[in-house]
């Protein structure tokens, strides 16, 4: 697969708000979807949490860019769960580009009882999971028995030690 077979059909955001010409404060409708960039922008937070028929319409793959933070109260990594199980459902790819747990490996915490599950606690995992959220869709693909195609492209740090002047931050790059 190349560049120019790909076509970006849908953005799906997991939060409330819309970068872009779209005002940052409004909540808008479900009725309404709003257009970014000539792509419809479906939002996976508030009253609507789990992918929706239309949503699932829109695409073949799904590719996942999100920053975990390495907490199960983190909500990205239950809408990648949600978004996963509806991949599964529906025959749906899953993508995932993965980065470094900015929290590190350690596991700490007690663990979420079974049946205490929630939109801040995607499973029985502790507090401090220490996994990426390409390791996550793993673990939930194997927790929840889920059949779906799923794909994880890891992050590799270059240059994490040295702080490039011009940007202030370090540079990473698919790896």
């Amino acid at each position: 697969m190349t560049l120019d077979d790909v076509r970006i059909t849908a953005r799906v955001r997991p939060t409330a708000r819309h970068e872009g010409a779209i005002n940052r404060t409004i909540w808008w409708s479900r009725a309404t979807t709003p257009i970014l960039h000539g792509v419809p922008v479906f939002s996976l937070y508030g009253d609507q949490r789990r992918p929706t028929g239309q949503m699932m319409s829109t695409f073949d793959v799904v590719l996942i860019d999100l920053q975990d933070l390495g907490c199960r109260i983190y909500t990205f990594i239950t809408t990648l769960l949600y978004m996963i199980e509806a991949c599964a459902k529906d025959g749906k790819e899953v993508w995932v580009l993965d980065r470094p747990n900015p929290a590190g490996r350690p596991v700490e915490g007690l663990t979420l009882r079974p049946g205490w599950e929630s939109f801040v606690g995607a499973g029985p995992m502790p507090m401090r999971h220490g996994l990426t959220l390409g390791e996550l869709g793993h673990w939930f693909i194997e927790h929840y028995k889920l059949n779906v195609a799923y794909r994880v492209s890891r992050w590799k740090a270059i240059g994490l030690t040295k702080r490039r002047a011009t940007a202030g931050r370090s540079v990473i790059a698919l790896g």
